[in-house]
């Protein structure tokens, strides 16, 4: 968890998920990885807004295909749900959602994700960033 205080009131979290919920938390950390349960944890320790997974491997790539992805996890999805061994990532978004409640993506290849500009952020403009860049130059 030393990335936390980085990741802290993150507007967008990405993690690697490379094995799903069914890997002990062990086995992943001696491969250098997460599942997607160490994902939940770590983004609601973070309290990040918005949760994307991504570097799946094995099963974990197999479920994320299966389902269509990229997709928004639908909140209001009970775990008792009757379709629940339909759905290919249902335990893992079970496992996910005993930690993390916010809006949680899987990524796939180019992908995009817009980060929403904090409120009064000032952001150059390229006119700007080429006036201070002349100036500095002719110094």
């Amino acid at each position: 968890m030393a990335m936390l205080p980085m990741a802290a009131n993150a507007d967008v979290l990405i993690h690697e998920a490379t094995f799903t919920a069914n890997e002990p938390e062990s086995y992943a950390k001696s491969r250098g990885h997460s599942n997607v349960r160490m994902a939940a944890q770590f983004a609601h320790a973070a309290n990040a807004k918005t949760l994307v997974l991504t570097h799946f491997g094995g099963a974990m790539q197999s479920q994320v295909r299966s389902a269509c992805s990229p997709r928004l996890l639908d909140h209001a999805r009970r775990a008792d749900d009757k379709n629940a061994d339909e759905q290919p990532t249902a335990l893992s978004e079970q496992a996910i959602r005993q930690h993390y409640s916010g809006e949680l993506f899987f990524a796939e290849d180019f992908m995009c994700v817009r980060v929403p500009r904090p409120e009064g952020a000032v952001v150059p403009s390229a006119a700007s960033d080429a006036a201070t860049s002349s100036s500095s130059s002719s110094n």
